[in-house]
């Protein structure tokens, strides 16, 4: 996988959009996150208002920034590209959880 951050002449323009893309897998990580923590009862109503509240607030920002700067497409090109990425890192991570989950089960079934 080669990514690409523009030509050389609009090195800013790249890393500006690497560094939204990257900011916007990361929500995308966290809003998975909170559905499952909100799945399994463990955020009050209070706390779920509040994390939706930030998460809407930084991607009404991120968007802002993508209008301002003029990068949209790019942002959509790497986002497109390091998604595969980032969602098979989450199910690794996820897979690693369940197997010490079952481990630390089994072995307090053998005592």
């Amino acid at each position: 996988m080669q990514l690409e951050l523009g030509d050389e002449t609009d090195l800013h323009g790249g890393l500006t959009a690497l560094v939204i893309t990257i900011v916007e897998l990361l929500i995308e990580a966290l809003e998975h996150e909170a559905v499952r923590r909100m799945e399994s009862n463990d955020l009050s109503e209070t706390e779920i208002e509040r994390l939706g509240q930030r998460l809407n607030a930084l991607e009404d920002e991120l968007d802002r920034l993508k209008e301002q700067t003029e990068i949209d497409d790019e942002v959509t090109g790497l986002k497109q590209q390091l998604d595969h990425v980032v969602h098979g890192a989450l199910d690794e991570v996820a897979h690693r959880h369940h197997s010490v989950q079952r481990a630390d089960r089994s072995s307090s079934n053998d005592q």
